[in-house]
């Protein structure tokens, strides 16, 4: 990431930087394409990022968002993991309030109290606390209500902001004013800005371009500076961090929810690769100029608001540890994946790809390890839910057997996702993700 020079904000032109490759370049490309195996995890090292670059760890709390006790039962390890910051990225689990209200979310929005708790308890451990809020693109949760639909670039699909719109400033301005100002002692901020689909579509955008002449991008980055330049006003003490896709300009890892929508397990072997390569990235193609001052280790736990739950936060724990020690330590050697397996939790190594071990009699939902980290029970729920769908042959026994032990995991998950979870994201995971592969069966 590259926090951009509040003193430099109003001369700063967009558009001379530099192209920058995003890692989904890799995830569709060298990563799909070649199949990755341990040996040649083992063989790849490069230099690790130095001691001053942030690791930011992403908490996506869009989407199954923990519970306050789960949030500080974890922060400890993640700073003993290597971790040196969270960038987190509340949407509709803010608790907006006055004409904001209809934001966030009944049930599952996290008091001020808890916000207030949760950043005291980071920075307690010297863990840089970064709120995320989209200004831009993925604005869904914001535009979706019948007040602000109007505010869409296209309100069929309500994704992005519309940047002509004449109230659509002044809505992203409250949005900003109400998080910040929930958050004491802040030093960055992240505006979002990836994946503004549909740019320069609607009626208004069109005819702001043919009369000037512009084009998409100049579009994009008015509004951009003009987020940029009331952040910089109102909070001149504030770094400002925006995503690489629309600039290519910030390095942007991903530990989980990267190589599917619709995956339950964390396929960690590919997200060590992904990190290989960005440190090869940093190291020879990011410009000595740019200064890279920190990684976002991004977890993402729904592709966007309207979408499914993808893999759960604790079923990327063990993927999360070892792309940090691959930053931290530039390499992935069969000692560290044994020591590492070990540390947590795991019996023998931890698997980097998924393949079912055991026959579908000897599967027993009822027994589920603990393992050495926050969440290993539900990390082990996921687990066997996986074995259950790929394991064994199809067998008209093995169906029935195989169905029957679905709807015993079923009640094993409500109660061990309670846990962490508060009701309404058990029951969506039950219903869309467990009970749902009975239709795989």
């Amino acid at each position: 990431m590259y926090p951009i020079d509040r003193t430099s904000i109003h001369n700063l032109d967009l558009r001379s930087c530099q192209p920058f490759p995003h890692s989904y370049e890799y995830i569709s490309g060298v990563m799909d394409l070649v199949a990755v195996t341990e040996g040649q995890l083992y063989s790849d090292s490069c230099s690790p990022v130095t001691t001053s670059v942030q690791k930011l760890v992403h908490l996506d709390l869009k989407g199954a968002p923990p519970k306050l006790s789960y949030l500080l039962q974890l922060l400890p390890l993640l700073k003993g993991w290597g971790a040196t910051g969270l960038l987190v990225e509340y949407e509709d689990t803010f608790p907006f309030d006055g004409d904001l209200s209809v934001l966030a979310k009944p049930n599952e929005s996290y008091s001020k109290a808890e916000i207030t708790e949760l950043q005291d308890a980071a920075l307690s451990l010297d863990l840089e606390f970064i709120p995320l809020v989209q200004t831009f693109g993925h604005l869904e949760f914001v535009l979706k209500h019948n007040d602000f639909k109007q505010l869409s670039e296209d309100p069929d699909h309500p994704m992005a902001i519309c940047p002509s719109h004449p109230d659509s400033l002044t809505l992203v301005k409250k949005v900003l004013q109400q998080v910040i100002d929930a958050h004491q002692r802040l030093k960055f901020f992240h505006i979002g800005a990836d994946e503004v689909y549909l740019l320069g579509s609607c009626r208004r955008c069109l005819e702001r371009m043919q009369q000037s002449a512009s084009q998409p991008a100049d579009i994009f980055l008015d509004h951009v500076t003009k987020v940029l330049a009331f952040l910089k006003d109102r909070y001149p003490h504030l770094q400002l961090i925006m995503w690489d896709d629309m600039l290519r300009t910030v390095t942007a890892t991903k530990m989980k929810g990267a190589f599917g929508g619709g995956l339950l397990h964390v396929p960690v072997g590919r997200h060590i690769q992904n990190h290989h390569l960005w440190l090869k990235e940093i190291h020879e193609k990011v410009p000595q100029k740019l200064n890279c001052r920190g990684v976002a280790l991004t977890g993402w736990q729904r592709y966007q608001h309207f979408s499914i739950l993808c893999e759960l936060l604790p079923a990327g724990l063990p993927s999360l540890r070892c792309c940090l020690q691959v930053l931290n330590k530039g390499s992935f050697s069969p000692e560290i994946h044994a020591e590492l397996s070990k540390e947590l939790g795991f019996s023998s190594n931890l698997p980097l790809h998924f393949k079912p071990t055991r026959n579908l009699d000897d599967i027993n939902v009822e027994e589920l390890d603990r393992m050495s980290f926050p969440g290993g029970r539900v990390h082990q729920l996921i687990e066997t839910l996986s074995e259950l769908v790929y394991v064994g042959d199809d067998s008209k026994g093995n169906t029935d057997v195989r169905l029957q032990k679905l709807e015993e995991l079923g009640v094993v998950a409500r109660r061990v996702m309670a846990e962490m979870y508060r009701e309404p994201t058990v029951e969506e995971w039950v219903t869309q993700r467990l009970q749902a592969m009975r239709q795989f069966v």
